[in-house]
Formats: structure tokens, sequence, C-alpha cells
């Protein structure tokens, strides 16, 4: 749920803008990615059904204002190994501009 703010929300190969208080349901299996296009800070909150997500996302995390080391691979490899979720480390096919 986007709290305050807007943002551009990918769902598989799906689009959206989402504004305050908007509700993104997300399915299994599909990928997500949030982008802020406001002009103030976003905040959102998220509810998740898989026990374990809240240690794979702990894992790369640090507190506010913090900087935190850069992860290898594997180290998010590892993170997502601790959260019992999959990562497929595949890289991303790239298409040909003609």
């Amino acid at each position: 749920m986007i709290e305050t703010g807007s943002a551009h929300v990918w769902l598989g190969d799906k689009e959206y803008d989402a504004q305050a208080g908007a509700t993104v349901f997300i399915p299994a299996d599909t990928w997500v990615s949030v982008k802020n296009t406001g002009d103030e800070k976003m905040s959102l909150f998220s509810v998740w059904n898989e026990p374990g997500f809240e240690a794979m996302l702990r894992c790369g995390s640090v507190p506010k204002g913090e900087t935190g080391p850069a992860l290898s691979r594997d180290d998010v490899k590892a993170c997502y190994h601790e959260g019992d979720a999959e990562l497929d480390t595949s890289p991303p096919s790239v298409e040909k501009k003609r």
C-alpha cells in the first residue's frame, strides 16, 4: 500500500501509476519493481504471506541514514536462501536494436 507520494509500479509485464492510498496486489511468482515518481518522499508498507520473507529483506538492509556494505552476487544468493526465497541469477536477455 502506498501511504504517501506517488509511484510507477511494474508487475511482471504490466505497468501502473499509483497514488497515496493505492493498494497493489502482487500475485505469486510475479516480478515487481516500484519507482518514486513524485517530488516528495514515498512511503509504503507491504504484507507478505510467506514466512521467512522478512529475513531475506533484513539480510541486505541497514537502518535509515546508514550505509551498508556492498553485497556480492553470492551475498545476495545467501540472503535469498536465508529467507527461503528463490533467486533467478541468469543474466537478463538483451534485445539488439536494428
